[in-house]
């Protein structure tokens, strides 16, 4: 029987309890779950997409945005506890990568369950550093120049001003937590972890992603995509399949505990 979902961070209006994977997606900077919907990909029966919505964003856009990455995390932990039913993955393209990495972590700390699988997408190596200069606290005209050059948001919401107003402080909030971030060093995951990078992307290079290797004891592996930043926008499907055939195959591979190769695929 199909779960109905009253959670506000479950975008959800359905849980499948028959399904064997639920596969949970953080979202980039500025994006909500509706960039996860479930029509918007070709979904096979064992898989329950499951888009995580943040505070102040859609439906939940009358919260307060949380700017603090601790207090974001305590919240999903004790929010999202009640669907991490195993088997289970995590998904974060850009920001959503360092949510769903500190989230392991923190589930860890806790003695909860952890994903079976750590998927990470556009998102630098956590423990390097960043080249780039802070983006939250610049002026909006500025602000929105940067994010232009990134290409993930439709040009007409610029030309939005009340949209803008309405977005604004949750993009900053977003936007503190990847540039005010301070990684911990920590025993690395004994989960595999799977990323996902862009040939073209100037935040996270692949061989700035690559270096999640170095957070996980299990294996891993890294495909680039053509793209920038904002490949997904073009390659959805593409990852997402990779995602399933890495899931569909996870059963022969789950109890590894040793550094994988790297993979470089072309898509």
């Amino acid at each position: 029987m199909i779960a109905p979902v009253s959670n506000p961070w479950v975008s959800a209006t359905r849980i499948d309890p028959g399904a064997s994977w639920r596969l949970f997606c953080f979202p980039y900077a500025g994006g909500g779950a509706s960039f996860y919907r479930r029509s918007n990909y070709r979904l096979p029966e064992f898989l329950d997409l499951i888009p995580v919505q943040l505070p102040g964003r859609e439906d939940r856009l009358h919260e307060r945005p949380i700017d603090n990455l601790a207090e974001l995390i305590e919240e999903a932990a004790l929010s999202l506890k009640p669907y991490l039913r195993p088997p289970f993955a995590f998904f974060g393209h850009s920001m959503g990568s360092l949510i769903a990495f500190e989230l392991c972590r923190k589930l860890r700390k806790l003695q909860w369950r952890g994903p079976e699988c750590l998927f990470v997408s556009a998102m630098r190596g956590p423990h390097l550093p960043s080249h780039h200069a802070p983006l939250y606290n610049l002026p909006e005209s500025a602000l929105v120049e940067e994010l232009r050059t990134l290409g993930g948001t439709p040009g007409g919401v610029f030309e939005d001003a009340d949209l803008m107003e309405l977005i604004m402080p949750t993009l900053r909030a977003d936007l503190a937590i990847c540039d005010q971030y301070e990684f911990l060093a920590e025993r690395p995951l004994e989960v595999p972890i799977c990323t996902f990078a862009g040939r073209d992307d100037p935040k996270a290079a692949p061989t700035m992603v690559d270096g999640w290797r170095e957070q996980t004891l299990s294996r891993f592996s890294l495909h680039v995509m053509r793209g920038g930043h904002f490949f997904i926008n073009t390659a959805r499907q593409a990852v997402l399949d990779i995602i399933v055939s890495e899931l569909s195959s996870f059963s022969t591979t789950r109890h590894a505990r040793y550094r994988g190769r790297s993979e470089w695929n072309s898509n």
